[in-house]
């Protein structure tokens, strides 16, 4: 009878009204699905996103309601005209096109557009034909408004007014580190920024071409942001990308230049003045450290990429024929910023006269230019650039000590590396992604464990559990016992290498285990040493300046 008299009455029925609303939701939704192909995810992302809008416009009508007073009354006719104002208005007013969208992110998220850096190549001689110059680009985000619009962000404010308590001679945090606390302007201003920068290359795929274009991304992120929440991605913020071989042909200088200005003044007594949640406030910075590869380390700062330099390390004068003469970083002349700015100097007027009448500086001194974070006040390059626990240690030193002590155990015939292989199988049930992938016996006569960081992780610690064999006798070890201690060894050095805190004693432990290991794998496996076991010595005064280890490591 209620139906007829809405029929009779002309007023729409709310039950056929729901089901024109859910036909209409289904609709657009089979062709979000269907000819757009969008994924599961978009599909939800969609769902989800219209639910959350229709809430807060249920709220927006219940805010117009509440506005005439909790005690008003109104007549049908009066609800309809309030809610008829709402009709002709949109959930997507103002961002309709991509254009609109584009605007309201600029003006209200504080959006920071990138700016392009263009590069004209040298021309070329090939052969007869000369390939003309060409002009490159690459893409820098401005430091400084990126910088403001972090600092506007009230959880990284509070971290950096409220700092967490640092003891001296405990290294918990970069910002424990010496480079950090004795920092002229840290010691003047306490609470001056801490920024430390990465990079890292990318081999990008050209899906037209299928060839694969190496770019290089440089970032950077607050130190003073408390570590449990500088891990995530909010925190971890572009600075700028480019071709890896438009940085290896020009330099980084012209893609480095913004951030060395806005370092340049922050690093001033002045500071530098940002408008932080509606205040005028006076911050000021310092660049801690800039984390990479050896290679990307290297070149940024202007030393020898090759490990087979005559001078190959960033920390120190030691050459190829003395780099495994001890294994004490205090037998080894140490780099300084006064000695290296002189050392640069040379480098470039050799160049500059193209003299061959002596031998170069650049071989002597392991320098190929000056890098451009030297014109950062304060900045040393020769410490700045610390070596890194994943490359160094877990995917060099470690992996030699492996195959080292793999090629031992082969040798002695006890097993066979289908049992090592059946018996790590059988004990890595429960370490799911990280479980190592069987080992070859090309990957031994190679050289080259073909293993992850995680999974050699894994494998070392497994490994000694692999190499025991079942006699008549009971339980034997496959490898001589001297071998298998020093590869004990080498997993107590990098547990300590590896933990979130040390003291002073903790650096003079590690020196110590550091000569001790290195000497007992010289005496076993002679000729096998690298010159990553040369950078491990560093490590102490690395963990003094910079903080743990493992905080400045290179995971992708």
């Amino acid at each position: 009878m209620e139906a007829m008299d809405d029929e009779v009455s002309g007023r729409p029925d709310p039950t056929d009204l729901a089901a024109k609303l859910q036909a209409r939701a289904a609709e657009t939704l089979i062709k979000l699905k269907d000819e757009s192909y969008s994924t599961h995810k978009v599909f939800n992302l969609v769902t989800n996103g219209v639910d959350d809008l229709f809430r807060i416009l249920i709220d927006i009508i219940k805010a117009q309601f509440m506005s005439y007073g909790a005690e008003q009354v109104f007549s049908v006719q009066e609800v309809c005209s309030i809610l008829d104002r709402l009709e002709g208005n949109s959930l997507f007013e103002g961002v309709h096109t991509p254009e609109e969208l584009s605007k309201y992110v600029e003006q209200e998220r504080c959006l920071i557009r990138p700016a392009g850096v263009e590069v004209t190549t040298q021309p070329v001689v090939a052969g007869k034909e000369v390939k003309a110059a060409v002009v490159e680009k690459g893409y820098i985000v401005p430091f400084l408004p990126m910088l403001e619009a972090l600092l506007n962000c009230p959880e990284v404010l509070h971290c950096i007014d409220n700092p967490k308590p640092s003891i001296d001679g405990v290294f918990a945090d970069p910002l424990d580190g010496y480079a950090y606390k004795k920092h002229p302007l840290v010691q003047k201003y306490p609470g001056t920024l801490g920024i430390r920068t990465y990079d890292d290359d990318a081999q990008c795929t050209d899906s037209a071409s299928s060839q694969d274009v190496s770019v290089r991304f440089i970032y950077w992120t607050l130190l003073n942001i408390y570590p449990e929440l500088r891990s995530s991605n909010r925190a971890i913020h572009l600075m700028g990308c480019m071709k890896t071989d438009l940085i290896k042909s020009t330099g980084h200088k012209v893609f480095l230049t913004d951030y060395v200005a806005s370092m340049k003044q922050l690093c001033s007594e002045e500071g530098v003045t940002f408008t932080v949640m509606g205040k005028k406030r006076v911050f000021r910075a310092v660049m801690v450290d800039h984390n990479a590869d050896n290679p990307a380390a290297a070149s940024i700062g202007g030393f020898k990429e090759s490990h087979f330099a005559n001078c190959c390390c960033r920390q120190c004068y030691v050459t190829s024929e003395e780099m495994f003469s001890s294994f004490d970083e205090k037998d080894f002349v140490r780099r300084d910023k006064e000695s290296h700015e002189k050392h640069v100097a040379e480098v470039e007027e050799y160049i500059e006269k193209k003299c061959k009448t002596k031998p170069s500086p650049s071989v002597t001194y392991g320098i190929n230019s000056r890098s451009a974070l030297m014109d950062i006040p304060t900045c040393d390059v020769t410490k700045c650039l610390p070596q890194d626990l994943m490359h160094d240690v877990i995917l060099g030193t470690l992996k030699t000590e492996i195959i080292c002590l793999l090629e031992h155990t082969l040798e002695k015939k006890k097993t066979s590396l289908k049992a090592i292989n059946r018996r790590i199988s059988s004990l890595v049930k429960y370490f799911g992604v990280n479980k190592p992938a069987d080992i070859e016996a090309s990957h031994i006569q190679n050289r080259s464990l073909r293993q992850s960081a995680s999974e050699t992780l894994a494998l070392a610690y497994l490994l000694p559990f692999a190499l025991q064999v079942q006699t008549e006798k009971g339980v034997e070890l496959a490898c001589d016992e001297a071998n298998l201690h020093c590869y004990i060894l080498r997993l107590n050095l990098l547990s300590l290498q590896m933990s979130d805190q040390f003291t002073m004693a903790d650096l003079e432990r590690l020196r110590k285990m550091t000569i001790d290991h290195h000497k007992r794998f010289q005496a076993l496996y002679p000729g096998r040493e690298t010159p990553k076991m040369h950078y491990e010595t560093h490590f102490p005064m690395q963990i003094y300046l910079y903080g743990p280890l493992r905080l400045h490591w290179c995971f992708r």
